[in-house]
């Protein structure tokens, strides 16, 4: 049992994400801790790059990403974005 318990936090810690030293969303780059690697994400290039909604489906709010959230959105926007936008797992999630 305490095994069990043990690898359950250790998941929910592991998908916790870490925020950049700065008190500006609009300039945030966030770290998303996954078994795969970080995924970081600069909230600052795509904010000055592309409508908030976008993302923020319809009004601009916190949003929790996840991996259903990070593989639907960013991955499908990143296919469609062109120009080397990421796509491959080892592109975005980093060891």
């Amino acid at each position: 049992m305490k095994r069990f318990l043990v690898v359950l936090l250790a998941l929910a810690l592991s998908c916790t994400p870490v925020i950049g030293a700065t008190s500006d969303p609009a300039t945030f780059v966030i770290g998303y801790e996954n078994p795969k690697g970080l995924v970081t994400f600069n909230h600052e290039s795509h904010a000055t790059q592309y409508e908030c909604s976008i993302c923020h489906e319809g009004e601009v709010k916190t949003i929790i990403v996840d991996k259903d959230f990070g593989h639907k959105t960013c991955k499908s926007c990143h296919k469609d974005v062109g120009n080397d936008a990421p796509v491959r797992c080892n592109e975005c999630h980093v060891k």
